[in-house]
């Protein structure tokens, strides 16, 4: 008896201390894990363009593409700065924070991200060999941008 007992606790508190994998809603119906709504804003997304002898590529084709995909799909912005004089050619690194969204839309947003970046990179190669490359990093800390020297601007 004792035995039935133990396992009916540990049994008991295994499975409270598992992640739930679904949401149950009032009228019994199953929401799957992709559409749940992340409660606090994004981890920021950092777009570093870097130099490569003649200094970094525009950031003209990702303003135009952002400003028009936040109101395409109504993401929330928070904030999205430029960090600039990140280095002796004028390097500089785009920070953007979201605002809570679905994992799906963020899916989606970082998708979608990376391609316009790697088709401009591959554009900027095309038009001009010497411009620096461009990357993409998620959940950056922003404070360990101190070094720029031109300081954080608002970028929108």
């Amino acid at each position: 008896m004792k035995l039935l007992f133990a396992f009916l606790f540990i049994a008991g508190s295994i499975s409270c201390h598992c992640s739930k994998k679904t949401m149950q809603t009032n009228d019994n119906s199953v929401t799957p894990p992709e559409t749940e709504v992340i409660e606090q804003p994004t981890n920021p997304i950092g777009i570093f363009f870097s130099s490569m002898a003649s200094g970094p590529a525009s950031d003209t084709f990702l303003k135009e593409w952002f400003t028009g995909y936040i109101q395409k799909n109504n993401l929330k912005v928070v904030s999205a700065d430029k960090y600039a004089g990140c280095g002796k050619e004028g390097e500089y690194i785009i920070v953007i924070r979201l605002g809570k969204e679905t994992s799906n839309s963020l899916l989606q947003f970082r998708k979608t991200l990376e391609t316009v970046v790697n088709k401009q990179v591959a554009i900027n190669k095309i038009e001009n060999s010497s411009a620096g490359p461009i990357h993409i990093e998620y959940a950056v800390k922003e404070d360990s941008y101190s070094y720029c020297r031109l300081g954080k601007k608002n970028w929108l």
